[in-house]
């Protein structure tokens, strides 16, 4: 299966996939100048069960890790992604309890 284009939209501080007319996403914001914060992933309904949010996820870690970021993971999705997949992305984790102001 092909990989599908994420695009990281800087503006909306989103990586994204267009989906004919719509889109998955993940969400982030800056804690600071070293630490991203991905608190949502959406992916619409029409489209769950594709590998969409693991695309979104793999892209936006590749890019913490490109980035020399650390991340703090307080989506859901995201964090059991990590979990699952541990020794790849643990090294750039924090612990969400670390982020006090959303």
């Amino acid at each position: 299966m092909q990989k599908d284009e994420v695009i990281k939209d800087d503006r909306r501080k989103r990586f994204f996939i267009a989906l004919e007319g719509k889109e998955a996403h993940l969400k982030y914001r800056m804690k600071d100048e070293n630490t991203i914060e991905y608190f949502s992933t959406f992916v619409p309904e029409e489209y769950r069960g594709k590998p969409y949010a693991r695309e979104l996820v793999e892209c936006g870690l590749n890019y913490a890790r490109e980035n020399h970021l650390k991340v703090i993971a307080t989506c859901p999705y995201v964090k059991k992604f990590i979990s699952k997949n541990e020794e790849e992305y643990k090294d750039l984790t924090i612990e969400s309890s670390s982020c006090l102001n959303p």
